[in-house]
């Protein structure tokens, strides 16, 4: 089969294209197993551990693959996180598809009670992809307190919504960060809207950001003018939103 067979979402398929070739992947939620049969198809990989908490996504996962042929190259297995993988078994991490909160309860479980450096699973892992749906900003804030490096970022937008891709190795948490400073991008804007998206000045991340300045300027128009504490601190909020989208945009007219 060729990689047309596959009609994957642009996220998926981008996604797909970060996995290193000749990676063993980890892919952890896999639901459909839609990456790791995207890889195994075009022979970018030649093995792959589909992991899924829940036995629906499995079953699914597992008829997909046979109906592809790929029932050999492709461990099914039913995990929390990564519960059911072992050491040094995979080089390369996924976790899309989901919540940031979840997903940092995920790697909190997977890190152990101690935290970093963490457990065996990591010695040998080069790559991490994550693509939470939500709370980017604090999951930016967990991974560089956990000590995972971001080394490249990508967003996109598909049916309307906007997805990140966080690309991750084991390291300094806060090196992406002190390098954005470097290019003048502060540490408040790196953590909001990405360091490398905004060093970068990407198409996708200006067109987000003026999104939301848009609504946070009908926001701050429709808030009543109240003294309360509720009004006031809602107030303050938005009027840093929209500092901070500000201080971002005008680095994309440097």
């Amino acid at each position: 089969m060729d990689e047309e067979c596959l009609k994957l979402s642009e996220r998926l398929r981008a996604l797909a294209k970060l996995v290193p070739a000749g990676s063993v992947l980890a892919d952890i939620g896999t639901d459909h197993a839609w990456v790791p049969s995207e890889l195994l198809l075009t022979g970018r990989i030649s093995h792959a551990i589909a992991m899924d908490i829940g036995e629906g996504p499995l079953k699914r996962a597992a008829t997909h693959i046979a109906e592809l042929g790929l029932s050999e190259q492709v461990s099914l297995r039913l995990s929390d996180g990564f519960a059911a993988l072992e050491p040094g078994e995979a080089d390369c991490v996924l976790i899309a598809g989901m919540g940031g909160e979840l997903m940092q309860g995920i790697l909190t479980r997977g890190l152990g009670a101690n935290g970093r450096p963490g457990p065996a699973f990591r010695e040998g892992v080069k790559r991490y992809l994550f693509s939470p749906h939500t709370e980017w900003e604090a999951f930016r804030d967990y991974l560089a307190a956990e000590g995972f490096r971001i080394t490249d970022e990508h967003m996109l937008k598909e049916e309307g919504k906007y997805y990140l891709i966080l690309v991750c190795e084991n390291g300094d948490g806060e090196a992406a960060y002190r390098e954005a400073l470097t290019h003048g991008i502060s540490v408040p804007a790196s953590r909001r809207f990405g360091p490398k998206l905004l060093e970068r000045r990407d198409p996708v991340l200006r067109s987000y950001m003026e999104e939301r300045l848009r609504k946070e300027k009908e926001i701050a128009e429709r808030l009543p003018q109240s003294e309360r504490a509720s009004v006031y601190a809602k107030r303050e909020e938005v009027r840093e939103n929209i500092a901070l989208l500000t201080e971002c945009l005008a680095h994309f007219e440097e």
